[in-house]
């Protein structure tokens, strides 16, 4: 008799029995089932159960918040029977399937502890930077990304060996130049932000995020840039540095994006939001200093366009966010108000 035909069935129950908590002896048993369902599975034929595997994980996690663990995923080598199913779609299927994958792997690194997950992370790491080097479809390298951030996440500081590949690799996606791409570049940017807190020093990045941004002409990369570069800048607040010459980079973008005439108001609006974290970073002098420079100075002298009214009014909500005090305590309570009244005569 085949048993072929009822495989996909079978793994769908089984997996469902993973989400067992008070029954530890059906639970092991399901996973020792699993694990010879998924072995007896030709490497041929892998790619056609991805599909009934990610509906499967699915089921049992839809139901849990995103930091509830799966109890048979957290056995130990608790997801080796569904990895090779979701890392041979990833390396080898068509474009959908691909995409199903990494998104089925990403939800079962969600509901893995650390600990179970942890033999793993070299493989899964590896498979996910390969096919990002690819050339596919948005889609594709969105759900691969979603999976990153995850994986990043998740398990950050067991990613050290990989940082300068994870590095370039987000790097690259927030010039994905497609128009459907939005959301490639945004899951870039935010896998890059989790990123930093490995990074050993940002001032190369600080460098090359500022010539992605000058270097585009691209709304939707320039944005992904700026919020590239929001994400370092919080990175800072938080206590990692930068040199000097990385500040002065970073004051001659923030002056550019406030008040460049050929900047489109989405665009200026993520520029402006770096402008309060930039402040809340540095020294109160230095942030003072920058405040009379780029908003006070200018608002009073009356010499700066609509465009650049639009910036400051924009910058001052960044500040008052991040330093709500900063005004009164510094003294420019005054000049605040002159700046307001400035933006809206």
């Amino acid at each position: 008799m085949d048993v072929s035909v009822y495989m996909a069935e079978w793994i769908g129950r089984l997996v469902g029995y993973l989400g067992l908590k008070d029954d530890e002896d059906t639970l092991l048993s399901a996973w020792k089932a699993l694990f010879a369902a998924a072995n007896s599975i030709k490497k041929d034929d892998l790619e056609q159960f991805v599909s009934p595997l990610r509906k499967a994980v699915r089921s049992v996690t839809e139901n849990l918040s995103d930091d509830e663990n799966v109890p048979g995923f957290c056995l130990p080598k608790g997801i080796s029977p569904m990895l090779p199913i979701f890392q041979h779609g990833i390396l080898n299927g068509n474009a959908d399937v691909r995409e199903q994958a990494a998104i089925g792997l990403g939800d079962v690194m969600k509901h893995t502890s650390v600990d179970a997950l942890k033999p793993f992370v070299t493989q899964i790491t590896g498979a996910l930077i390969r096919v990002m080097g690819e050339k596919f479809t948005w889609n594709v390298k969105a759900g691969i990304l979603q999976t990153l951030l995850i994986l990043v996440t998740k398990m950050t500081i067991h990613l050290k060996t990989f940082l300068p590949q994870l590095q370039r690799t987000f790097i690259k996606a927030l010039s994905e130049p497609s128009k459907e791409a939005t959301i490639v570049r945004d899951r870039a940017a935010k896998c890059l932000s989790v990123l930093i807190s490995l990074l050993t020093r940002l001032d190369p990045l600080v460098v090359e995020l500022s010539q992605g941004i000058r270097g585009t002409d691209d709304r939707g990369i320039r944005e992904a840039m700026w919020e590239a570069l929001f994400g370092l800048i919080q990175g800072c607040v938080n206590g990692r540095e930068i040199s000097d010459a990385s500040k002065k980079i970073v004051e001659s973008l923030l002056s550019e994006g406030i008040r460049g005439e050929d900047y489109d108001d989405g665009t200026r609006i993520v520029a402006a939001k770096c402008f309060g974290p930039f402040c809340k970073y540095l020294s109160k002098d230095e942030a003072k200093r920058l405040i009379n420079t780029y908003i006070i100075r200018p608002a009073l002298l009356n010499s700066v366009t609509k465009v650049e009214l639009h910036g400051i009014i924009l910058s001052v909500h960044s500040i008052l966010v991040e330093l709500p005090m900063f005004f009164e305590t510094e003294g420019l309570s005054s000049s605040l108000v002159e700046v307001l009244q400035q933006c809206i005569a």
